[in-house]
């Protein structure tokens, strides 16, 4: 089939996104061998790395073979083919010899071996170099700006407005880079957008020094909020994200930059464009406090209302009223100093990280009275929701750290009791160290059992060595005989064996694909490990020759008898 013939062929959105490619110049090598009749082309991918895609021709030109080394497993032909098979069709190759294929296979090396790169610069003569780069380097996309800014180190604004330029560049194309039938982007246009904007950050990261700081601090604000246009066209999320949690990365170290080396212009000026920004409305409410926990490093008594401002106008702010105050004793704490800060923290207990906080100095303080009498208030407070166990936990913690026995032994109790089953151990540790543990063991193995999950007290009674109630919950939990039957089978023996049997035969016979044949085979050894060859035997036999049908069952049994007779 020729090339045109086969391209025909292909339709729906591998046949557009193909074209765009190509189009795009996605295609960064296309090679033709006329001795193999072959083409070698790479096609830039979703990930720092080109896919390699291969074609081959028979002695009448039409397609033998192709192939690429994308992930793509939803056909034979994907977009890379696509674009490749356009690029030839269009005549947009270069013809190599065998002796030229050598040469691009040596200079894949040189790209994977920075080493002998850098040595063949060393070794170049300054003529041949500048000779390469007058008649090469200047037909390689952003070669000439990435080489002047390099060499001739634009001043700030001109760096700021190249980068920021760029982004928006990208940002534009991701806009228009939609399909008409699907809304969303391919996973590997959206890695390929957030790859070229965390380029750009990169190349911005460069100049976080105590002179180039400004150039950071606007182009990580211009990604975040190029990005955040972006997440409403993009099915696939991660690449956005992780780009956004990069950008305020450098946004923060911009920030610390300028609150130490900024002159007071550039400090007003990072503040006020933090607080804008911190007003817009994106994806994701935490960018929001982002911003705003950014402009902290800058605030002062004279602009502190516009904090105050930006907290308020967060949309829904009514559901994020701890975040909010947080902010609030931070900027107290800023302006008006860690007392104040203190106080404004005990007037608001109901914020949990502040109980938590002040419990926690009053601990480290010895002051028991405090800490207890705001604990109590937190579990009084929350009786009816989710959150009461914790504070049992801390007031829990508060007990054991001023020796409190009785009152550590009640709480932990109470919380054995509503399925905690790690408080068992820190029963059973308090009630040894009282003298109180003969007496009180099988109370608290009781509580266990009855307010805890057998997953949970299953491997506390093996622990414990507690056979008789291990074998009564694994026979109200029958398939826990595989976890337990190894050691409950040194003691109940033939019960256990015949335990097995039923469980197993009840398996094999529910079992319907070669997964859980899988399985049930995999538990049938099981049996002939702890010594019940009887029944396995039985187990075996029996399906054996009543499922003979299922040709699955049989062949997952007959490696298990090639296994048997190995061993």
């Amino acid at each position: 089939m020729k090339i045109k013939d086969l391209l025909n062929r292909v339709g729906g959105q591998i046949r557009v996104r193909g074209e765009n490619y190509y189009n795009n110049d996605y295609i960064s090598f296309l090679t033709y061998n006329p001795q193999k009749h072959s083409y070698y082309g790479e096609v830039e991918g979703s990930g720092f790395e080109d896919y390699k895609v291969r074609i081959g021709l028979d002695e009448n030109n039409n397609v033998s073979h192709y192939n690429c080394n994308c992930p793509y497993d939803w056909g034979d032909m994907c977009k890379h083919i696509v674009a490749v098979l356009l690029a030839i069709e269009n005549g947009k190759y270069i013809e190599s010899s065998e002796k030229d294929i050598d040469v691009v296979k040596n200079i894949e090396k040189i790209e994977t071996d920075g080493d002998d790169l850098v040595d063949l610069i060393n070794n170049a003569s300054k003529e041949d170099l500048i000779k390469f780069i007058t008649e090469k380097g200047f037909k390689y996309g952003d070669f000439p700006t990435d080489l002047y800014r390099f060499l001739k180190k634009p001043k700030i604004n001109e760096e700021i407005k190249f980068l920021v330029g760029d982004i928006k560049g990208i940002i534009s194309d991701a806009s228009y880079f939609k399909f008409d039938n699907d809304p969303y982007y391919h996973q590997d246009e959206t890695d390929k957008f957030s790859n070229d904007l965390e380029k750009v950050l990169q190349q911005s990261e460069e100049s976080l020094n105590k002179d180039r700081y400004m150039v950071p601090f606007h182009v990580s604000i211009e990604i975040i909020n190029g990005v955040n246009s972006l997440f409403e066209f993009s099915f696939e999320n991660y690449s956005l994200e992780g780009l956004v949690y990069d950008s305020f990365k450098v946004l923060n170290d911009s920030c610390n930059f300028i609150k130490i080396f900024g002159t007071d212009d550039e400090i007003e000026n990072a503040f006020n464009i933090l607080i804008k920004n911190s007003k817009n409305n994106f994806i994701d409410t935490d960018y929001n406090y982002d911003f705003i926990n950014e402009t902290l490093k800058f605030v002062n008594k004279s602009n502190e209302k516009e904090i105050y401002n930006a907290i308020d106008n967060i949309e829904l702010s009514e559901y994020h009223y701890s975040d909010n105050m947080i902010i609030k004793s931070k900027i107290i704490e800023i302006i008006d100093g860690k007392e104040e800060s203190e106080k404004f923290k005990m007037s608001n207990t109901q914020i949990d990280e502040f109980a938590m906080e002040l419990i926690e100095k009053a601990i480290n303080g010895n002051d028991i009275n405090f800490a207890e009498k705001l604990a109590l208030e937190k579990v009084n407070e929350n009786k009816e929701g989710y959150n009461q166990e914790k504070w049992e936990k801390i007031l829990h913690n508060i007990y054991k750290s001023f020796k409190v026995i009785n009152n550590q032994i009640k709480i932990a109790t109470n919380l054995l009791k509503k399925g905690n089953s790690e408080y068992y151990y820190i029963l059973k540790e308090v009630y040894g160290s009282s003298g109180l543990l003969e007496e009180k063991h099988e109370e608290l193995i009781i509580n266990l059992i009855e307010n805890n999950s057998f997953d949970d007290y299953g491997p506390i009674l093996k622990e414990e060595k507690q056979w008789e109630l291990l074998w009564e919950g694994v026979k109200d939990h029958p398939k826990t005989i595989f976890e337990y039957g190894p050691d409950l089978v040194k003691i109940y023996k033939e019960a256990v064996y015949k335990f097995y049997y039923h469980i197993l035969i009840d398996q094999g016979e529910t079992a319907n694909y070669r997964e859980g044949y899988k399985v049930f085979v995999n538990d049938l050894r099981k049996l002939y490990d702890v010594g019940g060859e009887k029944y396995a035997d039985k187990v075996f036999d029996y399906f054996r020759e009543n499922y003979k049908i299922r040709r699955a069952m049989q062949e997952e049994l007959n490696v298990l008898n090639s296994k048997r007779n190995r061993d």
